[in-house]
């Protein structure tokens, strides 16, 4: 099956959106992730489930691991209010990665590839040179498991 036939609409969000919107769509549709669009609403990057959740916890928490087991039940929880204040583009790494595309002509398997060699959980599906969709993990994997 080719990518153009896997690929699905995935919500966009601006860079300028507020993260905690991306984050609230992220979990309201059970997605991987959402695609992130420049000003002329075309694919620049896409923030992920992953990129979330290292976001809201303070990066010196990832120096040292150990800070984790400081942090009580209600700090925790606390933790998302991070989001609120912050727009998309600053959960992007800086540089933002570049979105991770595929021509819409695309095996599963070159998909497969692409997800593991970009270490990334969405992949954006170009069809003459626009966004036609995006594929995420379930979706591939959904597909590579029917003929097993």
């Amino acid at each position: 099956m080719r990518a153009e036939h896997l690929a699905e609409q995935f919500p966009c969000v601006g860079l300028d959106d507020q993260a905690l919107e991306a984050a609230r769509l992220i979990v309201r549709h059970g997605l991987s992730g959402v695609v992130v669009t420049d000003r002329m609403r075309r694919p620049c990057a896409a923030v992920s489930v992953y990129d979330v959740l290292g976001f809201v916890v303070a990066p010196y928490v990832y120096e040292s691991a150990c800070l984790a087991r400081v942090y009580d039940e209600a700090s925790a929880d606390l933790s998302a209010c991070r989001l609120a204040d912050q727009r998309v583009r600053g959960m992007l790494s800086d540089p933002p990665a570049q979105a991770s595309e595929v021509s819409g002509r695309a095996t599963a398997i070159e998909l497969a590839v692409a997800m593991k060699r970009l270490h990334t959980s969405l992949i954006v599906v170009q069809d003459s040179g626009r966004a036609c969709g995006a594929v995420g993990p379930v979706q591939l994997l959904t597909r590579l498991l029917a003929v097993a």
